[in-house]
């Protein structure tokens, strides 16, 4: 990005993402499945992130992203777009992507998203934690504080971000490098959006004794 004429200040400030694709599918025009999206990469060697839009179906359409897509992440110094198509056997798997285009607008200035859900712990492991939260909107930088006693311990920027519509962003996050059977305290962070302190517990020592809890909504159709 730097040879093609974009300045450090302009990638780091605020420097917005977007990007098409062309796309035919045996499908009907507006129809989406998240097995086919593209997904750009913001790439400076050390800490990529990720961002993924799940491409609308369509016969012999262009596809826009009709907003950005979001904020590159700090250090961005290359971008990598591709699309991903995770077809499903069947006779309708005839989807194919050409003519993409990715797009970084200088400079834009970064707004605060609302987090319209609170993170949600995901593939609880000895070792690590994954944790998933939304936002309105996805022009501003994303964090995640954690530590052993204190969030001001270390800080996750490495997060993919998955946009379903104008208004839904949701982003994933691992922590990595942790104690087995251990607790440890977070927060998220979008923009200067941020959550209160939150705490979990890393997965059990195999000679450990655990309890699982399972629940759920049932609803009866009449």
């Amino acid at each position: 990005m730097i040879a093609a004429g974009f300045t450090a200040s302009d990638l780091d400030t605020g420097a917005v993402l977007d990007a098409e694709a062309w796309l035919r599918n045996f499908y009907g025009a507006g129809t989406f499945d998240d097995q086919v999206f593209y997904r750009v990469g913001y790439l400076d060697g050390a800490k990529p992130g990720t961002v993924r839009r799940p491409l609308p179906h369509c016969r012999q359409q262009r596809v826009v992203a009709t907003q950005p897509l979001g904020s590159a992440a700090a250090g961005t110094r290359k971008l990598r777009l591709e699309v991903v198509g995770k077809h499903r056997r069947d006779a309708d798997n005839d989807s194919m992507a050409d003519d993409l285009i990715v797009r970084l607008q200088k400079p834009f200035p970064l707004t605060t998203p609302n987090i319209t859900k609170l993170p949600m712990l995901q593939d609880v492991r000895t070792s690590a934690m994954t944790l998933i939260w939304e936002t309105d909107g996805n022009l501003a930088r994303h964090y995640v504080d954690w530590g052993r006693s204190n969030i001001a311990e270390h800080t996750v920027s490495q997060i993919e971000t998955l946009q379903i519509d104008d208004s839904h962003f949701v982003h994933r996050a691992t922590i990595p490098g942790l104690a087995t059977e251990t607790s440890y305290v977070y927060r998220v962070r979008s923009g200067t959006s941020a959550t209160a302190t939150y705490s979990f517990i890393t997965a059990p020592k195999r000679s450990s004794p655990f309890v699982t809890a399972w629940w759920g909504t049932i609803t009866t159709a009449r």
